[in-house]
């Protein structure tokens, strides 16, 4: 090994360090995990899993850093290329977890966060039991956090309009087990 390819190493190593920092000093991110946490304590029976829904929850958005931040900071409507950019982010943070995590279950988790339980959803368009059950409660507390808080280009929105947002999606955007349990949860003030 020759001193270029140990700085090369070296540089990758601290790029991606420094990516996964930011993914997780993130504030989104943070809350979507403590959202995952308490639906996979209603949903999910073993500890493996919730650790893994955990990672995969701290990390379904870290294909963002990949992605312009013109682009993401966007506060108007997205062109079709910037759609077609935007939606790139779950192949991407999948890719690049997979390159040194290799964890199958996050992979999937992070890469199909954003599929719809009607089959509507991207990159692949699975629907129903076919997207992984990870990436299913990922994809409601992920939907709950900017409903919520809001983003940059949307208001929060109240706690009858997330009800009836998560009640209108079940079945169509959202796995309609893990709809109803965080429209409970929401109402009992643990999320």
């Amino acid at each position: 090994m020759t001193i270029q390819s140990l700085i090369e190493k070296f540089k990758k190593r601290r790029e991606r360090n420094m990516i996964l920092k930011a993914a997780v000093r993130n504030e989104h991110s943070k809350r979507v995990t403590e959202y995952c946490k308490a639906l996979g304590e209603m949903y999910l029976e073993d500890k493996t899993m919730m650790d893994i829904l955990l990672s995969a929850a701290l990390l379904h958005d870290v294909g963002k850093w990949f992605i312009p931040k013109t682009i993401l900071d966007k506060t108007t409507g997205l062109t079709k290329d910037e759609r077609n950019i935007i939606v790139r982010h779950s192949e991407l943070g999948a890719k690049y977890i997979e390159s040194f995590i290799g964890k199958k279950e996050i992979v999937e988790a992070i890469l199909h966060h954003h599929e719809r339980y009607d089959g509507l959803g991207y990159p692949k368009g699975i629907k129903g039991e076919t997207i992984p059950m990870l990436a299913r409660i990922i994809s409601v507390a992920d939907s709950y956090d900017v409903m919520k808080n809001g983003r940059h280009y949307a208001v929060p929105k109240t706690k009858a309009e997330i009800h009836r947002e998560l009640e209108e999606g079940s079945g169509k955007q959202f796995d309609p087990d893990i709809a109803a349990i965080a429209i409970d949860l929401m109402w009992q003030g643990i999320i």
